[in-house]
């Protein structure tokens, strides 16, 4: 009885496909061979986002470690890379620890949400 009353609620409250529940943000993650595609555009609900720019680490051009974005809307970004994330916004990334060394690990993921 729990688990079909379970069922049953899950169903009423959860939102349709492409449908984002009330208050919550819309997000959209590139991860693997999108991170540093170009062209690359993402569309975040109505907000478009393009990837201009990717800056590779200098020991390694295929390690990237930055970006630049244009929008035509407010974005805020998720970066992951190695074992840390960061927030920001804005139109670019770099990784704070900077362009060479052991501790600027490779962009694994962006995530573009708006609120």
């Amino acid at each position: 009885m729990r688990a079909m009353l379970f069922t049953l609620l899950t169903a009423v409250a959860a939102p349709q496909l492409g449908e984002r529940a009330s208050g919550a943000p819309q997000c959209v993650t590139i991860a693997g061979p999108q991170v540093g595609a170009l062209p690359l555009v993402v569309s975040v609900g109505a907000t478009a986002v393009t990837f201009s720019e990717w800056t590779a680490k200098d020991a390694d051009a295929t390690e990237l470690v930055g970006f630049r974005t244009q929008t035509d809307g407010q974005v805020r970004f998720e970066v992951t890379a190695g074992d840390e994330t960061w927030v920001g916004t804005g139109d670019s990334w770099l990784n704070p620890h900077g362009v060479v060394g052991p501790r600027s690990a490779p962009i694994s993921s962006v995530r573009f949400c708006i609120d």
